[in-house]
């Protein structure tokens, strides 16, 4: 039955509708919450964060529908509409707290209820302090990591020591350090140098007074002649030259100015070794004449038509007045009318050859015209054995 209740609610999703987009922009910084439901037939999700203004707006929303399996499940197992949000939320949610919102009540006390029993050999773990120990050992992991990161760069004490030194004196470094502790401004405000750094500002941080982008170090402009003199320090090519520098050093170009340095490499270009192009052989023809290769050539100023028979070799030379498509099938009439028409008539592609007349001359004389372009399988691409060194 269509009522007042119904016609209320058609009007708000007309207003709604007719609204500017409701979305906002996500921020690693702001409340979030993860809001899931399942029906009989699919999943629905939707991820929102508190604004500065204390409305909660929607991030991103997500839905599927339910597979034959998954529909047979028991009511209880509204649990999976949670973990699927959860999982295709993951990019926004790993790392940060958020909260998991849901309808369906035994859920909620079958989530929250404490589930740690123990064993013979376990003592009964401790209700107290749960929360504050819990993020001692988020933070304690975190540090961790973070040490793991540092000793694990392939960079000396003294290297790391002098970064850091030249991170504070370096102008952009240092502000960009000050981005990361106190937060990015909007894009529109930066200038200069720095704006090059927006696509990547969620990737730098901070840890022990040095500047990082992901586990690499960010080298200030001072230093960057003398690391990339180091990355080709053991003369290893473009790829390995590539490997070593990801797995510890970043700057605005790092790619582009070491392997520009590696290929005017004197040592490089020495060893290099020099690509040999393939030779293509013909197939012998079984009789004479079966098979004429032609093609036009210059000599004193005058333009002459070339044929010589894959067989015997014997050339025939005919000069021309003109090197169009015509004068071409007429001087070809003559050398056929001496030795036969062949089975075959190979020429390049030059514009003489591609005409529609010689096209038609070919069919007419019964003889199949191959225009012959042999390439190099991936010679436009560059040779694998360059980055052998």
């Amino acid at each position: 039955m269509w009522g007042d209740s119904q016609r209320c609610a058609f009007e708000t999703i007309k207003e709604d509708l007719s609204q500017p987009p409701v979305l906002a922009l996500y921020s690693p910084t702001r409340p979030t919450a993860v809001s899931a439901d399942a029906s009989t037939y699919g999943l629905g999700a939707v991820i929102r964060q508190k604004q500065d203004n204390g409305e909660w707006k929607p991030i991103a929303y997500a839905s599927r529908s339910l597979t034959s399996a998954e529909a047979r499940y028991a009511q209880i197992e509204e649990a999976l509409s949670i973990t699927w949000a959860c999982d295709r939320f993951r990019d926004y949610l790993l790392g940060m707290a958020f909260h998991v919102e849901t309808d369906h009540k035994p859920l909620v006390s079958l989530l929250s209820r404490n589930l740690d029993t123990p064993d013979t050999l376990s003592r009964s773990p401790l209700q107290e302090n749960r929360a504050s120990s819990k993020s001692q050992e988020v933070a304690i992991a975190s540090d961790e990591y973070v040490d793991h990161i540092l000793d694990s760069l392939p960079v000396q004490t003294e290297t790391l020591a002098k970064i850091r030194e030249q991170q504070y004196a370096d102008e952009t470094s240092y502000q960009l350090k000050q981005f990361c502790r106190k937060g990015w401004p909007p894009k529109h405000k930066l200038k200069g140098d720095i704006k090059k750094f927006w696509a990547v500002s969620s990737e730098l941080s901070v840890e022990e007074g040095l500047l990082l982008r992901g586990s690499r170090l960010v080298i200030p402009t001072s230093m960057q002649a003398e690391i990339l003199r180091k990355l080709h320090l053991g003369h290893l090519g473009i790829i390995k030259g590539r490997e070593r520098a990801r797995s510890a050093v970043w700057w605005q170009g790092i790619t582009s100015q070491l392997q520009d340095k590696i290929e005017h490499c004197s040592i490089f270009s020495k060893q290099r070794p020099i690509p040999v192009e393939p030779l293509f052989p013909t197939v012998f023809p079984s009789r004479p004449w079966q098979t004429l290769g032609t093609d036009l050539f210059e000599c004193g100023g005058r333009s002459f038509l070339l044929g010589v028979d894959y067989y015997s070799r014997y050339p025939e030379v005919v000069s021309l007045t003109n090197t169009s498509s015509k004068k071409l099938i007429y001087k070809m009439k003559a050398i056929f009318a001496r030795h036969g028409i062949p089975d075959e008539v190979r020429s390049d592609n030059g514009p003489q050859y591609a005409s529609e007349i010689v096209a038609k001359f070919a069919k007419e004389y019964d003889f199949v015209h191959q225009r012959v372009v042999r390439d190099i399988p991936n010679r436009m691409e560059k040779p694998s054995e360059w980055y052998r060194l």
